[in-house]
């Protein structure tokens, strides 16, 4: 990814996850489809995506000449944690509904 687009000042951690929750979706995608996907421009999304990559959450690789991005093993392990967390506060949060 480019160095000479702008860098985040604040980080959103919604988009964070937006984006995490794309790739592990889908697999893999180019930059372009995660913008989109995502309902970002390409040049913020592109920011995030740098940032992801920064810690190893995400990868860059090379599909005939085009550069694809996918979640590293860290990255699909930080979006299972966080589905686990979802899931079990939707659980405790109907069973206080039913009790």
């Amino acid at each position: 990814m480019t160095n000479n687009k702008k860098s985040l000042k604040r980080i959103n951690h919604a988009i964070l996850d937006r984006l995490v929750r794309i790739l592990y979706e889908n697999g893999h995608c180019r930059r372009t489809t995660i913008a989109r996907k995502s309902n970002m421009s390409y040049d913020n999304c592109v920011s995030y995506l740098e940032f992801l990559e920064k810690f190893g959450v995400l990868r860059k690789m090379d599909d005939n000449g085009s550069e694809i991005i996918a979640l590293t093993k860290q990255g699909m392990k930080m979006h299972k944690i966080k589905l686990n967390v979802i899931t079990c506060n939707d659980k405790k949060q109907s069973s206080a509904v039913y009790s």
